[in-house]
């Protein structure tokens, strides 16, 4: 154990909680450290502040409607400010200064010097290219120009998998940029049978899709269109997202479609899944980049993964046969035979067994207890 020190830590959200950041902040408390939280609430919707043992949250409230586009700025500036003025009235003394994503590192850099304390810069997305398609080519390069000039001043950078890390090592040659890839530990909360639930045959298939509602981004609906003539194939739905409403009636339309809406705790959910989707859509910018929680969750719980998207995902199913890769839906029942009694099925799920340990959360929080020790000694 180390003395308890404080992290100052910002983020661009207002912690609901945000599950990567929880699962990062529960390791930093296990290992000792004391973090103060400052989120940017958005929807005004939770409380301004809550105290717990060793995690003080402080919800800014600075009201913000999604798809605002550059205006956002404003908000956002404003958010800064009032940040700002908070924490510079708060009397202690970090130890550390941790920035969630972009929109917080000028923040985190202003108490970096503040403080004279190491920044950790948690790159979560890759800002520009995540919103390439929203964004005009001049401010796609204004964004990405002032993220490779703030980087210059962190101290240590963390990404969510190697694809990301190799695209930042083009421009951040301080240090070995870190991976904390969002991983899960075995679950032991709470169990709810959908196929009790639902009454739904032993023999019959449940797929799920857990994740943003687009079907411009994620086209699950075709999946569904797709699969839909068999009938031994259920579908699960939970998330939030642009096409709620669709989901919603198709659900209505196909009895054997089932929208749970927005879930807290996905992972009580998932005992009686069979296969788990996570299917983007191919043209977008950001294809390539993703770091899918589906793909941890689907091995965490021994699940065989459906997927399209290329790296680490399509990596482990060609290396470790851990679930299918399907680059057309149209292939999708040629290359399933969705038979969970198939040998090539429990093969998977057999082989998703060999290698699940080595993507437990725990790995994660060893590689924070090296990070915070070689940080202590600069």
């Amino acid at each position: 154990m180390i003395d308890r020190e404080e992290i100052l830590m910002l983020l661009d959200n207002a912690f609901n909680p945000d599950l990567r950041v929880q699962k990062e902040i529960n390791s930093l408390i296990n290992l000792g450290y004391k973090v103060d939280l400052f989120c940017w609430d958005q929807e005004g919707k939770l409380d301004k502040f809550e105290f717990l043992e060793k995690l003080n949250i402080t919800r800014i409230r600075v009201l913000s409607e999604k798809q605002k586009g550059l205006k956002k700025i404003f908000d956002l500036i404003k958010f800064m400010k009032l940040a700002l003025k908070q924490i510079s009235q708060n009397k202690t003394k970090y130890s550390f200064i941790y920035a969630h994503d972009l929109l917080m590192l000028p923040l985190g850099l202003k108490f970096k010097k503040k403080y004279n304390a190491p920044l950790i810069y948690d790159a979560h997305e890759i800002y520009h290219l995540m919103e390439w398609e929203k964004y005009p080519p001049i401010l796609r390069k204004t964004i990405f120009f002032i993220e490779k000039f703030l980087i210059r001043r962190i101290d240590e950078l963390i990404v969510v998998n190697k694809k990301r890390q190799q695209f930042y090592s083009k421009y951040y040659t301080k240090k070995e940029i870190q991976i904390i890839g969002n991983w899960y530990d075995p679950y032991i909360g709470e169990k709810i049978s959908l196929r009790e639930r639902y009454n739904i045959p032993e023999n019959d298939i449940l797929i799920s899709y857990f994740g943003v509602i687009n079907f411009d981004e994620r086209p699950i609906n075709k999946i569904i269109e797709k699969l839909s003539i068999k009938k031994n194939i259920h579908f699960f739905i939970a998330g939030v997202g642009k096409h709620e409403d669709k989901i919603t009636e198709i659900a209505k339309v196909n009895n054997r479609v089932y929208y749970l809406g927005w879930q807290k705790n996905i992972r009580q959910y998932l005992s009686d899944i069979d296969l788990i989707i996570y299917y983007l859509n191919d043209k977008r910018k950001y294809f390539e980049y993703t770091a899918p929680n589906t793909l941890y969750l689907a091995l965490s719980h021994v699940i065989p993964l459906i997927t399209n998207v290329p790296g680490e995902s399509e990596e482990l199913i060609s290396n470790n046969n851990i679930g299918y890769f399907v680059k057309d839906v149209e292939e999708i029942d040629k290359i399933i035979n969705f038979d969970k009694k198939d040998k090539s099925y429990l093969a998977k799920k057999e082989s998703i067994k060999q290698i699940n340990n080595l993507f437990e959360w725990a790995e994660n929080e060893n590689k924070y207890k090296r990070i915070f020790s070689t940080l202590k000694q600069r």
